[in-house]
């Protein structure tokens, strides 16, 4: 084999590890535990994949949310990657914070807030397209934590999107581009038309 071959396949070997290295690792057998007692934590909180798997209660708030707001639960919820459901205080209320974005791409991404006594959750739900969605109807102190939300040190509202919202979640103001869109998605995810 000459030189240059060699060299070729041993940076192209070097180039694969260095991608198997930087894949995110997902939470297979990941600790199983429950909002309320995440609410308790002071440091090394769970992730929201330890709580999704471990607390039917938020896992179903969580999922209603986002089926009202008519959006689909992206493939990569819940071993996308995230951060610590770490307890916040707004007003009187205490919530876990957390974010959640699909590997590779955290444009595609999800900031959420859990507000445990009352088993409600509110987020904001940013589409590879853009698109936003504000989902469980947050009020406005909800909706700037949300958007002070932090993925991977950056800011969560840190790519331009339109937002989209009413009362039960969904945009009416579509285009005839994205309202086939949004019809073949209620077919696809939910099973509707």
């Amino acid at each position: 084999m000459n030189k240059g071959v060699l060299k070729k396949t041993l940076a192209n070997l070097m180039l694969v590890l260095l991608q198997l290295i930087l894949l995110p690792i997902p939470s297979y057998g990941a600790e199983k535990t429950n909002a309320k007692t995440a609410l308790t934590c002071t440091e090394d909180c769970p992730y929201f994949s330890d709580i999704y798997a471990g607390d039917a209660e938020f896992r179903k708030s969580f999922l209603t949310a986002l089926k009202w707001a008519t959006i689909c639960k992206p493939e990569w919820v819940p071993d996308g990657v995230q951060t610590p459901m770490e307890p916040i205080a707004i007003g009187e209320a205490t919530y876990l914070a957390s974010t959640i974005c699909e590997p590779h791409n955290c444009q595609h991404h999800i900031g959420f807030l859990y507000l445990e006594s009352q088993k409600r959750t509110v987020g904001k739900y940013d589409a590879e397209s853009g698109n936003s969605i504000w989902f469980g109807k947050p009020n406005g102190l909800e909706r700037k934590e949300i958007t002070n939300l932090r993925i991977n040190d950056h800011f969560y509202s840190v790519w331009p999107v339109s937002e989209a919202y009413s009362p039960i979640g969904l945009s009416f103001a579509l285009s005839l581009r994205s309202a086939s869109v949004f019809l073949n998605g209620l077919t696809h995810c939910f099973g509707w038309l």
